[in-house]
């Protein structure tokens, strides 16, 4: 295979000689077998790449965007089967495609639902991404292009920051470097084993299954095999294989032009759009680092190798580069869906346009002086941007993580210490924390902390808020739980802390301090009639509803009961199809009084509520307060096992009373 050569053609056959214009076509394995050192630096390079996952993948906690995988997939509920995912998807999130969350949810199950388990997911499709680059260089052009071209990504900051982003953006390049690669042996006519061909569709319809933008690969590989691959034996082949990804995709394609439609007609997404120029402008700023002088030493070798050398591998690359960029910027002054906070979109850009830096450096004579020199200038500007507080801007929601507390290591001191009715309350420089998106699962990034993985409820008060704003913010944060974590991060206090401290004080019962380090400090408070050691009374009933626990004061002077509630309900459609009633029954099961009225568990907006029942007008005696839930359409009641005394049935006491 060494001596075995491809002629690359741009129409008329060049004026040079035909092994001045051929490019070899190497095995790439024993190529790289004979270089010394290769293979040992390839390694070295994935090892670097997969450590800076892992270093990042705990580096900030999930923004909004992640918050949706999880949501998804079922994460925040009994895990979705693929079926509910992708019915979630088309209701929840229909401007993407399912594959990365029919694959994140599979890795879920095994790997766990923590920030770094999911992260993690991300940084092995990104380290077999580098891999698969290197790969495919080495087979198109050298073992040379190859390293420089894996080196060259792997410092790329703005990639990198999505190499540990739990996002469909490595799985995207994975597959786009992937179907390039089949691509390119099949128009070659170096791949004739049909499995080669069945490979080349099955990647494609990975990739259309995979993102919405995918377009813009397919959009360039179409112009290039069009125009620059007319004379491929395989050129028909080609087009059947995209045919078949395209039909594949007709039962998802009505979903994605329904949403691509609708975000057309929103105000505040056409207005955000970025010119063309911005788009450019930013897409070089990010592509070199945030260094713009870099892309003159990287572009000119291609300018270079395409008209002093004539060298058509590169002019064929830079045909495909082009393509591609063409379209997002196309899409974008038709319906204005770009901006510059979704420079992300063009991420499938990155490896033709690295490729190309890569192919050119190896062009320039002497390169072996040169291409060490550029590298390290890459590397030392890819460092000092992925630090920087620029680069975050361009990737939405991540800027916001800023002003977000350090919520994964609330749960790593927290873990073993919350109690399932406990409530979290934080301070964040950032109310955003908090927003419950109902077109996204009606879910926040605190509720992935505190609900999936404490299993407790939380919310945070703005760190900035002071006097009467404090205490209006706090009293509506925590009214109706009794059981509350106060939290907050010493070395970074809120502006109120004194006054928060105040209304804590004012409202419950100081407990013991469960955290108490310089970078977090928690206690817990209780309502104050309760106690702080308090065994939890719970009521499990039969389709998973349960009681998390109760409390009930009988104030006979005012004839009066107190019920302090918290249900438990695992499922959001049992809100609807579940009530329940309070009765006072006499000790033989007679009803003496219904307990107020019947409730949907719908009607109640937070898990814990305050309800108070009259006794007025019964006469002296005996009696029971039970609880009944029942189901709402038929009217059956729902059996459950009360935990504390273990008494089972449908009607179940939680307190006896005497009237005297």
């Amino acid at each position: 295979m060494a001596d075995e050569t491809f002629k690359f053609r741009l129409g008329r056959r060049s004026r040079m000689e035909p092994a001045a214009i051929a490019l070899p076509i190497m095995d790439a394995r024993n190529d790289t077998l004979r270089q010394p050192g290769s293979l040992a630096t390839m390694v070295a390079v994935l090892l670097l790449v997969f450590a800076l996952g892992v270093s990042g993948a705990n580096g900030y906690i999930f923004r909004t965007d992640e918050l949706f995988s999880v949501s998804n997939m079922g994460g925040f509920d009994p895990p979705y089967a693929p079926d509910e995912i992708i019915r979630s998807i088309s209701q929840f999130s229909p401007d993407h495609a399912p594959l990365f969350f029919l694959l994140g949810a599979g890795w879920a199950s095994v790997a766990g639902w923590t920030q770094f388990a999911l992260r993690m997911f991300a940084v092995l499709t990104a380290t077999v991404m580098i891999a698969c680059l290197y790969r495919y260089a080495t087979d198109a052009f050298d073992y040379r292009t190859g390293l420089l071209s894996s080196i060259l990504t792997g410092a790329s900051a703005y990639l990198v920051l999505h190499f540990h982003d739990f996002r469909m953006y490595p799985l995207l390049l994975l597959l786009a470097i992937v179907h390039s690669w089949l691509y390119q042996r099949l128009e070659s006519g170096r791949a004739t084993n049909r499995w080669h061909w069945i490979l080349f569709v099955l990647s494609a319809i990975l990739l259309v299954y995979t993102h919405t933008f995918s377009v813009i690969l397919f959009a360039g590989l179409a112009a290039f095999h069009l125009i620059l691959a007319r004379d491929s034996k395989q050129f028909m082949k080609v087009w059947a294989g995209w045919a078949i990804a395209v039909i594949a995709y007709l039962p998802y394609f009505s979903t994605t032009l329904a949403a691509l439609q609708q975000a057309a007609e929103i105000e505040k997404v056409t207005t955000a759009a970025a010119s063309t120029g911005e788009l450019i402008g930013t897409f070089s700023h990010l592509l070199t680092n945030g260094a713009d002088w870099l892309l003159i030493p990287l572009g000119v070798p291609i300018v270079y190798g395409v008209l002093r050398l004539r060298d058509r591998a590169s002019s064929r690359l830079l045909f495909l580069a082009i393509a591609m960029l063409v379209v997002p910027l196309a899409l974008n002054e038709l319906v204005g869906l770009i901006p510059l906070s979704r420079m992300r979109y063009f991420l499938i850009l990155w490896f033709p346009f690295l490729l190309l830096f890569a192919r050119g450096i190896t062009l320039v004579p002497r390169w072996t002086l040169l291409a060490p020199i550029l590298v390290i200038a890459w590397s030392i500007a890819g460092y000092q941007y992925y630090h920087s507080e620029d680069v975050l801007d361009y990737i939405g929601g991540m800027s916001k993580t800023r002003n977000y507390p350090a919520l994964d290591d609330y749960v790593r001191q927290l873990r073993d210490k919350v109690r399932s009715e406990d409530f979290l309350l934080g301070f964040a420089r950032n109310y955003y924390l908090n927003h419950d998106h109902d077109h996204k699962h009606g879910k926040s990034v605190s509720d992935y902390y505190t609900q999936l993985q404490l299993g407790i409820d939380g919310a945070f008060v703005r760190s900035r808020a002071a006097g009467p704003w404090l205490v209006e913010e706090m009293n509506e944060l925590i009214d109706g739980h009794p059981y509350l974590l106060f939290a907050y991060e010493p070395q970074t206090p809120p502006d109120g802390l004194e006054g928060a401290k105040h209304v804590m004080r004012s409202r419950y019962k100081a407990c013991d301090i469960l955290v108490d380090s310089r970078a977090l400090y928690v206690q817990r408070f209780v309502d104050p009639v309760l106690n702080c050691d308090r065994e939890f009374l719970r009521i499990e009933y039969e389709n998973g509803i349960a009681i998390a626990d109760r409390y009930v004061e009988f104030q006979p002077e005012a004839a009066l009961l107190t019920i302090l509630i918290g249900w438990s309900v695992p499922n959001q459609r049992f809100l609807d199809d579940f009530s329940f009633s309070l009765q006072i029954h006499t000790p033989q099961g007679e009803k003496v009084q219904q307990g107020h009225s019947d409730f949907y568990l719908h009607q109640f907006s937070r898990k814990w509520n305050t309800l108070e029942l009259p006794v007025a007008g019964i006469a002296p005696g005996e009696y029971r307060l039970v609880v009944i839930l029942y189901n709402t359409e038929t009217g059956s009641k729902v059996g459950g096992v009360d935990i504390s005394t273990g008494e089972t049935g449908a009607i179940l006491p939680i307190l006896s009373f005497t009237v005297e």
